[in-house]
C-alpha cells in the first residue's frame, strides 16, 4: 500500500553502499561531520516500478491520501506494540513517508570519494541474493535485466 500516489520522495541506501561509507568515513571523514550515503532521490512511486519491471512482480499498488494513512499507521502502530509485533506502517515513519528531501551526497563524494551503486543495478543485486538465499524465487529463474 502506498500513499498519495507515491509522489513522495526517497532516498534509497544500497546495504554495500552503507558499509563502503561507514568504512570511507572512519578512514577520511572529519570527526562530527554527518554524510548522506544514498542513491539519487526517486519517488516512491519510480521505486515501486523499478522493483516490479526487475522481479517481474506487478506494479500495481494500492494508494492512500495522507489523511488516511497517518490514522492507519497510528492504529498499526499501537496494534504492533499490543501484539509485540514491528507493524508494516509506523507511525514514526511519518516524517520520512511524507518527506520531499532531495539529498545530496555531494559531501560525501568530495570528502570520503563515495560512489553509489545506481539505484537499479543495487535493485538487481538484491533480488539476486534473495534468489540465491531461496527467500524469493523469480519468475523466469532469473532476475530481468
Amino acid at each position: 500500500m502506498g500513499v498519495d500516489g507515491g509522489r513522495h520522495l526517497t532516498f534509497p541506501a544500497y546495504i554495500k553502499d552503507v558499509a563502503q561509507g561507514l568504512l570511507l568515513a572512519l578512514e577520511r571523514g572529519r570527526p562530527g561531520e554527518v554524510y548522506n550515503i544514498c542513491s539519487q532521490s526517486l519517488t516512491h512511486r519510480e521505486v515501486e516500478q523499478t522493483i516490479a519491471r526487475l522481479s517481474g512482480t506487478s506494479a500495481f499498488r494500492l494508494h492512500a491520501p495522507g489523511w488516511v494513512m497517518i490514522p492507519f499507521a497510528r492504529l498499526l502502530t499501537a496494534l504492533g506494540g499490543a501484539l509485540g509485533r514491528e507493524p508494516h506502517y509506523v507511525i514514526n515513519m511519518r516524517p520520512y513517508i511524507f518527506g520531499e528531501w532531495r539529498i545530496s551526497i555531494a559531501k560525501a563524494r568530495q570528502e570520503l570519494g563515495f560512489t553509489p551503486t545506481p539505484f537499479e543495478e543495487g535493485v538487481r543485486e538484491t533480488l539476486q541474493w534473495y534468489a540465491d538465499t531461496g527467500l524469493w524465487k523469480p519468475r523466469k529463474g532469473r532476475v530481468d535485466a
